[in-house]
């Protein structure tokens, strides 16, 4: 019987912790910066570049695909909806944008989606990249 109960209690731990996870995750999809419960309204794309502050053109990238993926609803992101997504945030597109996906691409942070969107690569967040995005 004790062993049932030992049992019992640590699902119940494993289920708590998985809670918390999943609340993690919708504030962050709701816009609310993980360390900040209080705010009630979506993060701009450009005030949620400055936020996670990227330290070059690649990481810039990510971040773009990132929201758009998760405060925008994006199902799949290709060049085109991450030009406008830096064009939105007042960016300075990089040149040789597809060579940035590649290099995400190769850092687990994305991967190619199944389905191409409007006739060019489409991309989707890997769990590695929303992890990442999430820190």
């Amino acid at each position: 019987m004790e062993d049932v109960l030992e049992k019992l209690q640590q699902q119940i731990s494993l289920l708590q912790e998985q809670i918390n996870d999943i609340k993690k995750r919708l504030n962050f999809i709701e816009g609310q910066p993980i360390s900040d419960k209080n705010v009630n309204r979506g993060l701009s794309i450009r005030e949620f570049l400055i936020q996670k502050n990227p330290e070059n053109d690649i990481m810039k990238c990510f971040y773009i695909l990132g929201y758009l993926e998760t405060f925008k609803g994006y199902e799949t992101i290709n060049a085109k909806d991450i030009e406008g997504g830096l064009r939105e945030a007042r960016q300075i597109i990089p040149s040789q944008l597809h060579n940035k996906l590649f290099r995400l691409v190769e850092r687990g942070y994305i991967m190619e989606a199944a389905v191409k969107k409007d006739n060019l690569k489409a991309y989707i967040l890997t769990n590695t990249g929303l992890n990442f995005l999430e820190k």
